[in-house]
C-alpha cells in the first residue's frame, strides 16, 4: 500500500506542477482561490496511473506501450510548462506540423536556455520516480480505484459545462483546466479531422469592432492630438521581448535605452498597449497589423491564412500609391512568416539568408535604406530579433561598457541586450531624421510581446508592452486607453490619409480617444472602466465571432511553396 500511495502522490504532485503553469494568475480573483483551482485540476493527472500499471504488465508489447504513453505525457507536459507562461495559451496538437518544424528547431536552443527551471526539473524527477516504482514490484489492482477521482472531476465538469466538444468557446487553456489533457487531446484531434473543406470555421459575416462588446456608444471622433498629420513615410519597428520597465531602466548607473527615452518627447506613449500573441507566437502581431483582425488560438494565423479573402493593409496602401516593405533578419522567419509574405503581391519582404549573415544593426540599416529608395510613399515594417531570449548575444563592448565581465543574471543580460537594440533603433532613426524633421515621416516603436522577466504571475501585466507613435508635431503624451496590434491597422491607414469608414477591422485608430477593447487569446476582454481603471473579464461565447471570422480564412491544408 505504501508503494501505491507513493505512486499516487508522485503523479498528483506532477499534476500540481503541470497545472501551476496553466493557471495565469489574475488580479481580479483571490490568489487562494486560484491556488485551490490548481490543486483541484491536478486530480486529472491521476489518470497517468494507467501507464504505470501497463509498465508492470507481463506482456512486452503492453509494457512498451506503457513506457511510450508515460514518456509522451511527460514530454508534452515539459513543452507546455515552458510554452504557456510565455505565450499565454495552449496550442492545438496540430498547430506545429512539418511546415513549421524548421522554425521550432531554430528556436529550440533559446527555448531550453530561457525556460528550463524548477517545473521542468520537478517533472523529470517525477518521471524518474514513477519508472523506478513501476520496476520494483507490482502495485495492487485496488490501486486502479484512484481513477475514480479524475472520472468524478470530469463528470462534474461535464454536468456544469457540457461535454468538451461543445465547449470550444472556452478556449484550449480552459478545456485543459476543466476537462484534463486527455479530453483536450481528443477535442483537438476531432477538430482537426472535422475541419470543413480545409478551413477551421464556417463562413461568417464581419463581426464588427471589439469595442461593440462593451459599449454601444457611437464613436466620438475626438482626437488625442490636435490633428492627424498626413505623411508619406512610416517606419515601424517591432521589437522582440520589449518590456515597459526597460525604457527608463539603468545598468551600472547608465541608461539602458537613452535614445528611445529621449525620443519620447515627440511621441504618443501608450501605457496600456497589450499583446494578442496566440498560436502564431510573435508573428501574430504582424497578422493583426496586416489584416486588422484578432489572431487564431488554434493555428499560426500568418502561416495558414488564405489572403485571397482578405483586403490587407498593404493592398489598401497600394491603392493610394504607398510601397510596403517588410524585413526580418532571421532566414527562417519563424511561424511561417517567410512563407506567408510570398502570397502578398503588395508587400516586398526581405529576410537575411545564411550566406548574408551580418550584425542585425547593419541589416536593419541596409533594409531601411533599400525601402526608402523604392518610392515617394513608403511603409517600412521591420521586426527586430536580436533581443530574443536568452539575452546573451550582446557584444563584449557592451559588456565592458556596463562592467559585465561574464554572463550575468537574466535581468542584467536583458538590459545589456536592450541597450544594443536602442543603438539599432537610434541608427535607423538617424538615417531618416531629415524626413522626420520635415514632417513627412512617422516613426513607430512596438513589440510582439514582453520578456516575462519583470511581470507578476499573470493577468494584464503579462500582456502589456510599450508602444510609441512619434512625429515631429507630437509632444510627449501618455495615453492609457487600451489598444493592441489590430488597432495599428486603421492607425497606419489614417496616417496615410485613407478614410476608415468602410475598413473592416476589429480595431480602432490609436489617434482617436474612443471606447476600445482588447481580446486576449485566453478569451479575456480588457477595457477601460468609467472610473479610469482597467478591467479584465471572461467574454466566453460573445467573443467567438471575432475568432471564428479569422479562422474562416485559415486553411489546415494550405500549402505555400
Amino acid at each position: 500500500m505504501r508503494k501505491l500511495l507513493a505512486t499516487a502522490i508522485i503523479i498528483y504532485l506532477f499534476g500540481a506542477v503541470f497545472y501551476s503553469s496553466l493557471f495565469l494568475f489574475s488580479a481580479n480573483q483571490s490568489y487562494l482561490v486560484q491556488i485551490a483551482k490548481i490543486f483541484i485540476a491536478a486530480v486529472h493527472i491521476l489518470i497517468l496511473i494507467l501507464p504505470v500499471y501497463m509498465i508492470q504488465s507481463g506482456f512486452s508489447l503492453v509494457r512498451l506501450l506503457g513506457h511510450i504513453v508515460l514518456f509522451v505525457a511527460v514530454l508534452y507536459a515539459l513543452f507546455l510548462v515552458g510554452f504557456v507562461p510565455y505565450f499565454g495559451f495552449v496550442p492545438e496538437l496540430y498547430s506545429y506540423g512539418a511546415k513549421n518544424a524548421a522554425d521550432l528547431l531554430e528556436v529550440s536552443n533559446h527555448y531550453f536556455a530561457q525556460f528550463f527551471g524548477w517545473r521542468e526539473v520537478s517533472l523529470i524527477a517525477s518521471y524518474a520516480g514513477l519508472i523506478i516504482i513501476a520496476r520494483k514490484g507490482k502495485l495492487p489492482l485496488a490501486g486502479l480505484s484512484v481513477l475514480l477521482l479524475p472520472a468524478a472531476l470530469f463528470g462534474a465538469s461535464v454536468f456544469q459545462f457540457g461535454v468538451p466538444v461543445d465547449s470550444r468557446s472556452f478556449g484550449n487553456l480552459t478545456v485543459i483546466r476543466r476537462f484534463g489533457p486527455v479530453a483536450f487531446s481528443y477535442v483537438s484531434l476531432i477538430g482537426r479531422l472535422n475541419a470543413d473543406e480545409g478551413y477551421l470555421a464556417e463562413q461568417t459575416p464581419f463581426p464588427g469592432k471589439l469595442s461593440e462588446l462593451i459599449s454601444d456608444a457611437p464613436a466620438t471622433g475626438k482626437l488625442h492630438i490636435s490633428r492627424v498629420p498626413i505623411i508619406s513615410h512610416l517606419v515601424m519597428v517591432q521589437i522582440e521581448s520589449f518590456d515597459p520597465e526597460v525604457l527608463d531602466a539603468e545598468l551600472s548607473g547608465l541608461a539602458v535605452m537613452p535614445f528611445v527615452s529621449a525620443l519620447k518627447k515627440n511621441c504618443l506613449s501608450y501605457t496600456n498597449f497589450l499583446t494578442t500573441k496566440a498560436a502564431g507566437g510573435s508573428s501574430d502581431s504582424e497578422f493583426s497589423v496586416t489584416t486588422g483582425l484578432v489572431p487564431s488560438t488554434r493555428l499560426p494565423a500568418l502561416m495558414y491564412v488564405d489572403f485571397e479573402g482578405i483586403l490587407t493593409l498593404y493592398d489598401r496602401l497600394a491603392e493610394v500609391g504607398v510601397t510596403s516593405n517588410f524585413a526580418h533578419n532571421n532566414q527562417s522567419g519563424f511561424y511561417g512568416r517567410h512563407r506567408a509574405y510570398l502570397q502578398l503581391d503588395t508587400v516586398t519582404s526581405k529576410f537575411e539568408s545564411p550566406a548574408d549573415m551580418m550584425p542585425e544593426a547593419d541589416f536593419a540599416l541596409a533594409s531601411l535604406s533599400d525601402s526608402m529608395s523604392r518610392g515617394e510613399n513608403v511603409l517600412h515594417y521591420y521586426f527586430n530579433f536580436a533581443s530574443h531570449g536568452p539575452y546573451q548575444g550582446y557584444t563584449k563592448q557592451t559588456g565592458a561598457k556596463f562592467g559585465i565581465k561574464a554572463i550575468g543574471d537574466l535581468w542584467t543580460d536583458y538590459r545589456a541586450t536592450m541597450h544594443e537594440v536602442d543603438s539599432m533603433v537610434s541608427g535607423m532613426f538617424n538615417s531618416v531624421s531629415d524626413e522626420f524633421e520635415s514632417g513627412k515621416l512617422m516613426f513607430v516603436l512596438t513589440a510582439d510581446h514582453p520578456s516575462g522577466i519583470n511581470q507578476s504571475a499573470g493577468g494584464i501585466d503579462t500582456a502589456r508592452i510599450p508602444s510609441l507613435i512619434c512625429h515631429r508635431d507630437f509632444q510627449e503624451q501618455i495615453i492609457d486607453t487600451v489598444y493592441s496590434a489590430p488597432d495599428f491597422h486603421p492607425t497606419i491607414l489614417e496616417a496615410f490619409g485613407i478614410e476608415l469608414e468602410n475598413v473592416p477591422t476589429v480595431g480602432q485608430s490609436m489617434f482617436r480617444d474612443e471606447v476600445n477593447a482588447v481580446l486576449l487569446p485566453s478569451r479575456n476582454l480588457v477595457f477601460n472602466t468609467a472610473n479610469g481603471g482597467i478591467e479584465l473579464r471572461q467574454c466566453g461565447g460573445s467573443c467567438d465571432r471575432h475568432i471564428a471570422y479569422t479562422e474562416q480564412h485559415l486553411s489546415t491544408n494550405l500549402t505555400v511553396d
